[in-house]
């Protein structure tokens, strides 16, 4: 994926406003994705979401921010979160991500399955998996 002006214009102003650097930027369905640091995640966030407020209302979208992990099992749990997974098995560059419900795998998924269609992407592009199952 490559980087345009007006995403590196968003990847500014989210560096600007939450004084934390980020280490990709995904645009995806109407909601823009940033990844940042390990422990970084809550400073990007703000108290009681202020900075991501204060962005979402400023370029008028959706924002997600995600903690990078060298773990690929951490990193998946930071993506998919607030929904909590049973279990995430990683079985030779394949990942299973088991939800409880319906509704936790519906919103995992996504319309058109865009979620599942993002995650596959970032989880290709950082760790080389060839494939996400939810299940």
């Amino acid at each position: 994926m490559k980087l345009d002006m007006e995403l590196i214009g968003y990847i500014n102003l989210f560096e600007k406003i939450t004084r934390c650097h980020v280490k990709d930027s995904f645009p995806y369905s109407d909601k823009l994705l940033f990844v940042v640091g390990p422990g970084q995640a809550s400073k990007a966030v703000g108290k009681k979401g202020a900075n991501i407020k204060k962005l979402s209302d400023m370029i008028n979208k959706k924002l997600k921010v995600v903690e990078f992990s060298d773990d690929p099992a951490t990193f998946l749990k930071s993506f998919i979160s607030p929904i909590k997974a049973q279990k995430i098995e990683i079985n030779c560059n394949i990942a299973e991500i088991t939800v409880r419900g319906r509704q936790e795998k519906g919103l995992l998924i996504g319309r058109d399955k865009n979620n599942l269609n993002c995650l596959k992407e970032i989880m290709k592009k950082y760790f080389k998996f060839e494939d996400v199952k939810i299940l």
